[in-house]
Formats: C-alpha cells, structure tokens, sequence
C-alpha cells in the first residue's frame, strides 16, 4: 500500500487515536490555521488507502 501526501501538506510520522492509524503532516503556508499551526492529523482508510483530515 502507498499513500500519497494530501496536497499542500508533507507527511511527517505515523501514529494512531482511538487504535486507528493516523498520519501527522505539516501545510504549507497556504494550510495553516487562525494561529499559523500547519500540523494536521489525517485518518488512514486502510481499504480506500485515502487520508481523511481530522477535524
């Protein structure tokens, strides 16, 4: 399995939350919020192998 990084972001470690795989990635300036924090967690569908932002 490969999973591509989500766009405007570069994936920076693996871990899990509530025992389910996450990816922690950085954005880009273009991806940050209010208070300039461009870390975001994305969830791993192991059967899709797509990303989906944490929110």
């Amino acid at each position: 399995m490969e999973i591509s990084e989500p766009n405007g972001y570069s994936m920076e470690y693996l871990t899990e939350i509530d025992q389910s795989p996450v990816v922690v990635c950085e954005g880009d300036e273009n991806h940050v919020d209010n208070f300039g924090r461009g870390r975001m967690n994305f969830f791993i569908n192991l059967k899709t192998e797509q990303l989906k932002k944490v929110i």
